[in-house]
């Protein structure tokens, strides 16, 4: 036998022969070895990982998981993105929303603690589903901004989908806002994801700024002109979200904003989703009161745009009429006493935008083109002041 075979050989068995003439007195005895644990465990100490603390086990096994297994999580998400790039939402809604981030960017805020120090929170202004707004300060630049804060753990999955642009399962809020920009909707200006939220950071609409519905209950008096002026503004923004295939999924009076100079924005894309022309939707997320007959009736389900038309109809009716629509299922709905006194022109356009067939109901295209909607309107004569109650 070779030398270093010997050698190597020999210093086994001593070691071995060491081992057990010293720990011969300190093995346990058998009856003394809890179930299902073996001598040779029990004396080579495979039972010393015990002695770790719980927490730090807890700790390498999450930092483990986040950091070997994040491809494998991603892949059995129920989001996918097609061949084009845009973003869908698959069928399937078993599984919890998850987010899985790989890079923000510089632009976005990374965790909790960055995030509050760039921001001061505020009282609370609003509260949805799963969702809370506050009003808030930025420490950089010193202005006042609106934060929403989506609760993970309540989120739908249909409410979320696959982004590829930043490579994470996001808030359809989140991915939709982030590449809108009009002047009638609300503008993302960053967001963020921490353990229990996601945030969006928007800024404050003006210094005296109220939803429609409030605005609508504090007004003093008005009239027609004053109506398509705000009226115009909410069309202009749905027909931008429809030209980039998106419904908002719940337009109502309260998801509009309105300052003190009488400039509207919408708000609220939680139920928001993309959508194609042949498309089936099953799960309508809207407001009774806002809500067009065929959805009642196929219990949910609804294709195309011509819900958010009707939805449209309602908004305009609470606007001129400080009240909703009495009988929404009548076939004599125009005999309404308050169509009687208003013009010929805005009582055919919300009878066309109220009918119940949605095949024959007002169409986006006409809606623009509508002779009232049009109207010259002088909104400099009209004052924030002497139209609206201050609270």
């Amino acid at each position: 036998m070779p030398i270093y075979k010997r050698e190597i050989a020999r210093t086994s068995i001593s070691t071995k022969s060491q081992t057990s003439d010293c720990d011969a007195d300190k093995a346990p005895h058998s009856n003394d070895r809890a179930p299902g644990i073996s001598h040779e465990s029990v004396l080579y100490g495979k039972r010393q990982r015990s002695k770790v603390p719980k927490i730090l086990r807890f700790i390498f096994s999450w930092l483990r998981s986040k950091f070997t297994s994040r491809t494998k999580k991603t892949k059995v998400l129920p989001f996918n993105a097609d061949s084009s790039g845009n973003l869908v939402v698959t069928e399937s809604k078993q599984t919890r929303v998850q987010m899985l981030i790989h890079s923000w960017g510089s632009k976005y805020a990374k965790n909790e603690k960055k995030f509050r120090r760039k921001y001061s929170t505020f009282e609370i202004i609003g509260n949805g589903t799963f969702s809370t707004v506050r009003k808030a300060l930025c420490k950089n630049t010193q202005t006042k901004v609106v934060i929403k804060y989506i609760k993970r753990s309540l989120l739908p999955n249909y409410c979320a989908l696959y982004d590829s642009k930043y490579d994470a399962h996001l808030p359809s809020e989140i991915s939709i806002l982030a590449r809108l920009e009009h002047p009638n909707i609300v503008e993302l200006q960053e967001f963020s994801k921490t353990d229990n939220h996601f945030i969006l950071v928007m800024p404050l609409h003006g210094r005296h700024t109220m939803d429609l519905r409030q605005f609508i209950s504090r007004l003093r008096a008005i009239d027609e002109p004053f109506c398509c002026y705000v009226f115009r503004q909410i069309v202009n923004g749905v027909d931008y979200l429809h030209e980039n295939s998106i419904l908002h999924g719940d337009i109502k009076a309260d998801n509009v904003i309105i300052n003190e100079e009488f400039q509207c924005k919408l708000i609220d894309f939680g139920s928001a989703s993309y959508f194609t022309d042949d498309m089936i939707i099953d799960n309508f997320a809207g407001s009774v009161s806002y809500c067009a007959p065929e959805v009642l009736v196929n219990h949910g389900r609804f294709q195309g745009t011509e819900v958010e038309m009707y939805a449209l109809g309602v908004v305009l009716y609470l606007l001129n009429f400080q009240d909703y629509p009495l009988d929404q299922s009548s076939e004599f709905f125009h005999q309404d006493e308050n169509l009687q006194v208003a013009s010929e022109d805005l009582r055919l356009l919300l009878i066309s935008l109220l009918h119940h067939d949605s095949s024959t109901r007002c169409k986006m295209i006409d809606l623009l083109h509508n002779e009232w909607l049009n109207q010259r309107v002088a909104i400099e004569q009209y004052d924030w002041n002497k139209m609206v109650w201050e609270c």
